[in-house]
């Protein structure tokens, strides 16, 4: 994995602007993906948007923070901390499989999902939990909570290899594997669990409310000379992805949370077509922040709790969320949105 300095000159080496402009390109990526990228990943997100290649195919080792969804052809060196049982399934008639491999480094656990003959050709390799495995020309796609997940493909190929790789110190592993979520207050979640709060919403950050997917399979897509292309579609047509972040607190504590899809539609009180029409009719998308009428309100919120590589904090990517009746004598919750009603965007 290239550091970040190098990255950038090799941008600015394959392309026409300058270290500044894309410096600040990087800054406005992260910021629009709220953080939830590193500086490095936010890189070869840009780079893939102006058209630069920084990642030739299979010749560069990644580490698990800096994958982000849509990479392709990357190869990884990790430890297999877990594999989940084989569950089977029918869609349309036809029977499936898939099974969940979690794997991780020192800087983090991600999950790779076989089906179906992947399955056995995995097995075929001598995969057993806490052997060390090299992955080689894997490809990234965006799982139901916009998490990046692995995925063989027709090129992929995993082996074992001789080398002492560590896992993270703490993580639950059940957040990757389908664990069970439990209820908690907001003091008390920790990085890799699934979780289900209640608390209010106290602050939204106006950022850009949408990003663009493909129109055929629902992938984020990226604009090269004025065509939006899909890794898997090819040149397509887009629809809108809302997208909606802002602060959480239940009395006990508040973290950030981010919304994504139908959720975000809820937080936001507008549709995704409808999102689209504003953009299309000359309007300023951000004009949905003048309308929402979520904040002060209170909501049951399910999701998962992932630390920020950016920022060091913890936050909360809702897999669902549902509106709950007030209760009387919240007098914590008053005293802390007493506290952070002046918090800035930026936090």
């Amino acid at each position: 994995m290239l550091e970040l300095e190098e990255l950038i000159n090799e941008i600015v080496n394959k392309s026409d602007y300058t270290r500044e402009e894309i410096e600040k390109m990087i800054e406005e990526k992260q910021d629009e993906l709220s953080g939830l990228v590193s500086p490095e990943g936010a890189a070869y997100i840009v780079a893939r948007e102006i058209g630069v290649t920084l990642l030739e195919e299979g010749t560069r080792s990644m580490k698990v923070k800096d994958i982000t969804p849509g990479m392709f052809s990357i190869d990884l060196k990790c430890k297999i901390a877990k594999i989940t049982d084989i569950r089977t399934f029918e869609k349309n008639g036809i029977q499936g499989a898939v099974q969940n491999v979690l794997l991780g480094d020192e800087t983090g656990i991600i999950r790779l999902s076989l089906w179906n003959d992947e399955i056995e050709k995995a097995k075929e390799s001598g995969l057993k939990e806490g052997a060390s495995v090299k992955l080689s020309k894997i490809i990234v796609k965006e799982d139901n909570l916009g998490n990046p997940e692995l995925r063989l493909g027709r090129k992929g190929a995993i082996e074992v290899i001789d080398e002492d790789i560590i896992l993270p110190a703490s993580v639950n592993l059940k957040a990757f594997s389908g664990g069970m979520e439990k209820e908690a207050t907001i003091d008390e979640l920790q990085a890799g669990e699934r979780a289900k709060v209640k608390g209010t919403i106290v602050q939204l950050f106006k950022r850009k409310p949408y990003f663009e997917i493909c129109a055929k399979c629902s992938q984020k897509v990226e604009k090269v000379n004025d065509k939006w292309l899909c890794k898997s579609c090819g040149e397509t047509e887009i629809r809108f992805a809302p997208i909606a972040s802002g602060i959480v607190d239940d009395g006990y504590g508040n973290i950030r949370t981010v919304f994504f899809r139908e959720n975000a539609e809820k937080v936001l009180g507008i549709s995704a077509d409808d999102i689209k029409k504003m953009v299309d009719g000359g309007k300023d998308p951000m004009e949905v922040y003048d309308t929402t009428d979520v904040i002060g309100k209170r909501f049951v919120i399910s999701g998962s709790v992932k630390e920020n590589s950016y920022t060091g904090k913890l936050e909360f990517l809702a897999n669902s969320i549902e509106g709950v009746e007030p209760k009387e004598g919240s007098e914590k919750l008053i005293e802390r949105l007493e506290e952070i009603k002046n918090l800035d965007c930026e936090r």
